[in-house]
């Protein structure tokens, strides 16, 4: 709102109330004083309908980025680690309604054969969000998508082919003797740098989709893009708040206590309430060693419980402490070789999967690690790695009341 309009609108009093023009006569001195109302009407009338700075502001901080292209990056808002969209989904049922919907939209419009809708992350990983067929084999390793993503991609993310040859390379799940598709339609949604979701629909026939239908599906690509950024934008700054409601509670917490023992206690209990885990370790290094020793160990009964030693050399969780770097896993029985957990005698990892842990750290040192291990594959996150780090750091904090800056433990 312009300080001016108020100096003329101040003016304008002053000359309605004082000035009257002698030579303008009565007749002048009426339209004179009709001009002055109108100006002061009109100026009332422009800061009446002013927006403040504060809508103004809020204005332009909710207008969306138009979604034109269909392969168009929605702009980054955070530089922390995006949310997975997979596990969103799994708690959010309007969302996931919402693909449902969108993919219904396609499907009603273009009648395909077969369609589906494929989520894939940063590890390449997919995952089905949508299906529509009765055509898929039983066996679900052969569900493979890879050839129709690397096609698409390499099509600037929107592809409609009317006249597929051998196609079984391109669907390995179909058996060619019953169904041999002639026709593709498929495009790519963007969800950012390292997901992204699948749209793929076929037809038996050739030329059965029309090239016309792109409008659409990129209208479909932008609503979609739009609509998911929003949601997990509007989550995010919900955790972010929890998050940060979290560290406050832990650093309170970790100040009530008295010594290392009951800071490891309170830490243990703050943390069985933020993460799954079928298995949970705490272990710190004793002083002048290449070992560590278990202060705190929860969940399966494996040989490492409460007090047992183990070398820094030979297994994860020393590594953690011994190349002061945390570890994510998605699966540690996948590979070749057998990777032992905490030392090379182990035969077993007792079924665990997943794996995540992080060092507690004095100044460049790691002086102990915290871990968490579950039956699941794929079970943590980047964002639970972060997570950890952060009360990592605030455990490590709390016990430099208790041994200065040096953190000596075990003596």
């Amino acid at each position: 709102m312009s300080v001016y309009k108020f100096i003329g609108l101040y003016l304008l009093i002053i000359l309605g109330i004082f000035v009257e023009p002698g030579f303008l006569g009565s007749l002048g001195n009426a339209f004179f004083k009709l001009l002055v109302l109108a100006g002061i009407s009109y100026l009332l009338y422009e800061i009446w309908n002013a927006p403040s700075a504060i809508e103004e502001s809020e204005t332009n901080s909710i207008e969306p980025a138009p979604f034109t292209n269909v392969n168009s990056v929605p702009e980054k808002v955070f530089e922390n680690i995006p949310m997975r969209l997979d596990s969103f989904l799994s708690g959010n049922e309007a969302l996931k309604q919402f693909l449902s919907n969108q993919f219904t939209l396609c499907w009603n419009y273009i009648l395909p054969q077969n369609g589906y809708l494929i989520y894939k992350d940063e590890t390449d990983n997919t995952k089905f969000i949508e299906i529509r067929t009765d055509r898929l084999s039983a066996d679900k390793n052969t569900h493979d998508f890879t050839r129709l993503i690397t096609l698409l991609e390499q099509n600037d993310g929107i592809l409609i082919e009317n006249n597929l040859a051998n196609s079984g390379v391109l669907f390995p799940f179909y058996d060619p003797a019953e169904y041999d598709p002639k026709s593709l339609l498929a495009f790519k949604t963007i969800v950012d740098a390292k997901q992204s979701l699948f749209w793929f629909y076929d037809a038996e026939a050739s030329n059965f989709f029309n090239i016309q239908d792109k409008s659409l599906l990129q209208q479909v690509n932008s609503n979609t893009s739009y609509a998911l950024n929003e949601t997990i934008l509007n989550q995010g700054l919900r955790d972010n708040s929890n998050e940060n409601k979290s560290l406050s509670d832990l650093a309170h917490l970790l100040n009530q206590a008295t010594d290392i023992d009951s800071c490891i206690d309170i830490f243990t209990n703050f943390l069985i309430q933020q993460f799954e885990a079928s298995k949970f370790t705490i272990a710190l290094r004793e002083p002048d060693s290449e070992n560590a020793r278990i202060y705190k160990s929860l969940g399966i009964d494996d040989t490492y419980k409460q007090g047992a030693k183990f070398s820094l050399n030979e297994g994860l969780h020393g590594w953690v402490i011994l190349k002061n770097k945390p570890y994510l896993i998605d699966n540690i029985d996948k590979g070749e070789y057998f990777v032992p957990r905490f030392s090379r005698t182990e035969k077993t990892n007792y079924q665990l999967r997943s794996f995540l842990s992080v060092p507690m750290q004095n100044e460049e040192e790691a002086f102990g690690m915290i871990s968490l291990e579950d039956k699941v594959e794929n079970k943590y996150s980047e964002n639970d790695k972060a997570r950890l780090t952060s009360y990592s750091n605030i455990l490590a904090s709390a016990f430099k009341r208790f041994n200065g800056n040096k953190i000596e433990i075990g003596e």
